[in-house]
């Protein structure tokens, strides 16, 4: 949002800047040249200040980012994960802590048409521990629970 805003003052300022130029342009030049300014150079600050405003207004409102590009077709999936605190309601999926922090993953099977996603067939998600998570700390975690059985 912040971003946004940035680009808006940007081009603002921008149109804003030639605005000023053309004005201080016209009013330092002879009558002659004055005309041949008027005709040619506000035109040029105006179609310059049209086009940044655009131009902003075009990078401001842009669409969030498609998980998929134009060319995908079919049945397709994708995955996310984020980060969540574990509770009683949220357990890990694979040992059952309920403490400490984890991360969810979300998988989603859709049709897509021309990277446009168009019916969900299949989500399904699942939380980990951040012992579960790293393959290194759950196989480490494993070999010490078997050397305990032992």
């Amino acid at each position: 949002m912040v971003a946004d805003a940035r680009r808006w003052l940007t081009g603002l300022l921008g149109a804003a800047l030639a605005v000023v130029l053309a004005v201080g342009v016209l009013r330092l030049t002879g009558p002659l040249l004055g005309v041949a300014v008027r005709f040619v150079l506000v035109p040029l600050v105006v179609v310059a200040a049209v086009v940044t405003v655009g131009l902003v207004y075009r990078t401001a409102n842009r669409p969030p980012a498609s998980a998929y590009t134009t060319r995908t077709h079919g049945v397709a999936s994708r995955s996310g994960s984020d980060a969540v605190q574990l509770s009683a309601t949220r357990k890990c999926g694979a040992c059952g802590d309920d403490s400490g922090s984890g991360v969810r993953r979300l998988d989603r099977t859709e049709v897509v048409l021309a990277g446009v996603p168009l019916v969900l067939l299949g989500e399904d998600e699942s939380v980990r521990c951040d012992v579960c998570t790293d393959l290194v700390g759950a196989a480490e975690m494993g070999a010490s629970i078997d050397a305990e059985l032992e």
